[in-house]
């Protein structure tokens, strides 16, 4: 039955499905072999572009570096103020002397600065201030937001306004504290 269909088609035909069947089996017989190799090379192929991004944005990391660091200067500066961490009674007459500077620039009369014990909190160090001012209330704002500035380790804890008879001066007692990060700590 074979040999009677193979006679009667002609040798053409023959031989073109025999090359498409043998196409066919190179085709499935190479992707089931490659298949495993192809798709390795795809997932290294993505592999390689996710590697180049992390290179990549590596120009960016001293970047993000520098700024962190300046981030974090910030908040030291911020925690600690101005002035490195000194001990106890220089601290006190620096804080003395900066809160003197700061009241002459505002045209605040700096009445009475009385440093408290300085008392353990945490990590941190605790010195309190009974503060005295007298000048109007533009002054004393702007003495206010300068301490805040420059002395950013002071902490308002306690304020009451007075005011004075005539010229509209006003007397301000506030209760300031200090923190610092404890000697020991460091």
């Amino acid at each position: 039955m074979i040999d009677k269909i193979l006679n009667q088609t002609q040798p053409r035909f023959v031989y073109g499905t025999m090359a498409a069947v043998l196409v066919l089996f190179v085709l499935f017989a190479s992707l089931y072999l490659f298949k495993k190799t192809i798709t390795e090379y795809g997932q290294m192929k993505e592999r390689r572009i996710l590697l180049q991004a992390i290179v990549d944005s590596g120009a960016q990391l001293s970047n993000d570096i520098s700024d962190y660091r300046q981030q974090v200067d910030a908040l030291t500066k911020r925690l600690q103020g101005e002035s490195p961490l000194l001990p106890v009674n220089q601290m006190i007459a620096q804080t003395i002397d900066r809160l003197d500077s700061i009241s002459s620039r505002h045209d605040i009369q700096l009445i009475s600065v009385t440093p408290e014990k300085p008392q353990s909190v945490n990590i941190f160090e605790e010195i309190p201030f009974s503060i005295a001012v007298k000048g109007d209330y533009r002054g004393l704002v702007d003495w206010l937001r300068s301490v805040e500035q420059e002395l950013g380790h002071m902490v308002v804890k306690h304020f009451e306004i007075t005011t004075q008879t005539g010229w509209g001066l006003l007397t301000m007692r506030l209760e300031m504290v200090s923190y610092r990060t404890s000697l020991e700590e460091i």
